[in-house]
């Protein structure tokens, strides 16, 4: 946030001009975009649950999810999975399925995130990344899915948090591998074209500059997801989008869309959340197992 301050204290005067002012149907085309795409991403995590071994409801995937999800704005990845697993407790899925699904998301939704970023190439020699960076991101995701791998993660972290995770789900099947990032892929799909919309609002593009902006979410949400410290990634997104879209925009549209992104998606991660509170448990104590 200090770097997105020094950005555009020199120019806050034409943001304030032009920034506040967007085309209402681009405006709109772009909020509800974001909003399908945040909708998606716990239909996703229901799949997640099916490859990893174990049925649950629709509406009870929604539940935990989103309930769950709102504790990334604490301080340290640690809450997100110890809400999942106390809420995991209703619906009578073991620490290690839902740990399993869990880790299953983590690498589908960063592995799917990094492949839409390369349509931002030309601009990482300008943002100061090598572009060597993506493609060993991608070695690095593709090697998580390797079943040793998975299984060492999984137990070391139950050593850290002290739980035994003594029956450790199958591996993670090709179909598995292949599908799951598809499924997340949707969600970086439908969130990314809301931004293009949310930039046009604000100022015209041309058609590489549409591409460039179609990276601009899932780069700005691979940075949030792996710097630890941020709680939701909070500065981290907005610095690193408004880091890629300076480079081809205006202050004005190049500050004010990583805000307004940031309003729409906290607005819809609490109406999520109040919904799924006063949501009761389909199925609850009576999850059915598949065998795989």
């Amino acid at each position: 946030m200090w770097f997105y301050y020094h950005t555009i204290r020199a120019e806050w005067g034409e943001i304030v001009q032009y920034g506040f002012h967007p085309d209402r149907l681009f405006f709109g085309l772009g909020a509800l975009l974001l909003f399908l795409g945040h909708s998606w991403q716990p239909a996703a995590f229901w799949f997640n649950f099916k490859f990893t071994g174990t049925r649950v409801p629709l509406r009870d995937s929604y539940k935990i999810y989103c309930m769950a999800h709102l504790a990334h704005y604490l301080p340290g990845r640690i809450w997100s999975y110890l809400s999942f697993a106390y809420l995991g407790k209703f619906l009578g899925v073991a620490p290690t399925r839902l740990l399993a699904a869990l880790y299953l998301g983590f690498v589908s939704s960063l592995l799917s995130g990094a492949v839409f970023t390369i349509f931002a190439l030309p601009l990482f020699k300008q943002l100061g990344i090598p572009s060597a960076a993506l493609a060993a991101l991608l070695v690095l995701l593709l090697v998580l899915f390797i079943p040793k791998v998975f299984h060492h993660i999984i137990k070391t972290f139950g050593r850290v948090v002290r739980t035994p995770l003594a029956e450790l789900p199958e591996p993670f099947d090709w179909r598995t591998v292949l599908l799951s990032p598809l499924y997340y892929g949707f969600s970086w799909l439908l969130n990314s074209a809301g931004v293009v919309f949310l930039v046009l609002s604000f100022h015209p593009l041309s058609f590489q500059q549409v591409l460039f902006s179609f990276s601009a979410f899932p780069l700005a949400y691979l940075a949030g997801y792996l710097a630890f410290f941020a709680a939701g990634g909070l500065g981290v997104r907005e610095g690193v989008m408004l880091a890629l879209l300076s480079t081809f925009l205006p202050a004005y549209a190049a500050a004010t869309v990583p805000i307004f992104a940031r309003l729409l998606t906290l607005t819809y991660e609490g109406v999520w959340f109040l919904a799924a509170w006063r949501l009761p448990w389909k199925s609850r104590g009576s999850v059915g197992k598949l065998k795989i």
